[in-house]
Parts: structure tokens; C-alpha cells; sequence
């Protein structure tokens, strides 16, 4: 996995091929920053021909490792498609989702009478090539899924994600 050790970068496809695209993406030696504002947005690709009138489908949504995005902090929409960013894969025929930390519940308690509560902690986590990456993920992921899913199928126009083009 290119993200997770030192290694080859990639050329980029959608940002210009410059020092500060370098300077914004890749680690150089930064520190993981847990600081999340509320109004931060993560962004996550998503595959075009899965929109439905222009808007993504949750069903479609892959959660079942948790959540990887970019963040918003240190990241430009068009990141999260770039090959240093994707393990090293060209990521064409995709858009960029955009959600606000805001919308993302602390926990959510499961209606099966268990009792059972999952908590959400987003989490830096800096790969040498995107240092952008957040991972965010529940106790469960089989759980974490459905209830994300859950989540985005509820969501208002007023807070469901934003995509933008290519």
C-alpha cells in the first residue's frame, strides 16, 4: 500500500504538479493533528455512475474498514482522487463528497434494546503521501455501516453531502 510506508509518489492528475501541492499533501515529517472543527469538511470519492439524480446513493457507501477521507484542513476536494491519496491508483470516474464534521453523530445508540452504544472518533492519521487521511470508525464495522448508512439516508438537503465534479 503506497499510503502506508515512505516510498514512490505519484504525479498528480487533477492538482498542478508543483511544490505546494507537495507541501499540502504529502507528510514532510508532520505530526498527526486530532483538532476537528465542527465546520471542517472531510471529503471522500465516490463513484459518478453511482450518483442518482445527481446525488450519491448510501447503499452504495463502503464503510466496512471505517471511513477514510481527506481533510478539508489540509486537503483540496480534487486530493482524495489523486493517486498519492488512492494507494496509488488513478481513481477517474469519480466525485468528491463533501460532509461536514457537524453532521457526523458522537454516538449513536442501537435501537435493539441492547443498550449498546457506538462512539465516533475521528482520527488523523497521516500516511507519508497523504497526509490529509482521516480515519473514522465505530466499535463494529458491520454495525458502523449500517448505521452510517442509516445516518446518510435520514439526512436533510440542508446538511446531506455535496459533490463536486471531476
Amino acid at each position: 500500500m503506497l499510503c502506508s510506508k515512505p516510498g514512490p509518489t505519484s504525479v498528480p492528475f487533477y492538482s498542478p504538479e508543483n511544490e505546494e501541492y507537495y507541501a499540502r499533501v504529502h507528510r514532510n515529517g508532520r505530526d498527526p493533528d486530532q483538532h476537528f472543527g465542527l465546520e471542517e469538511r472531510p471529503f471522500r470519492r465516490y463513484p459518478e455512475a453511482s450518483l442518482v439524480a445527481g446525488k450519491p446513493v448510501p447503499l452504495v457507501m463502503q464503510f466496512d474498514a471505517g471511513v477514510s477521507v481527506n481533510r478539508e484542513r489540509f486537503s483540496e476536494p480534487q486530493d482524495v482522487l489523486e493517486p498519492d491519496c488512492c494507494d496509488g491508483r488513478p481513481r477517474p470516474g469519480h466525485v468528491v463528497l463533501a460532509l461536514r464534521v457537524s453532521n457526523v453523530p458522537n454516538a449513536i445508540s442501537t435501537e435493539d434494546r441492547s443498550g449498546r452504544v457506538f462512539q465516533f472518533r475521528p482520527k488523523h492519521t497521516p500516511c507519508e503521501t497523504c497526509y490529509p487521511t482521516q480515519k473514522s470508525g465505530a466499535t463494529s464495522p458491520a454495525t458502523f455501516t449500517r448505521i452510517m448508512k442509516d445516518r446518510l439516508s435520514k439526512l436533510g438537503t440542508n446538511s446531506a453531502p455535496r459533490w463536486q465534479g471531476k
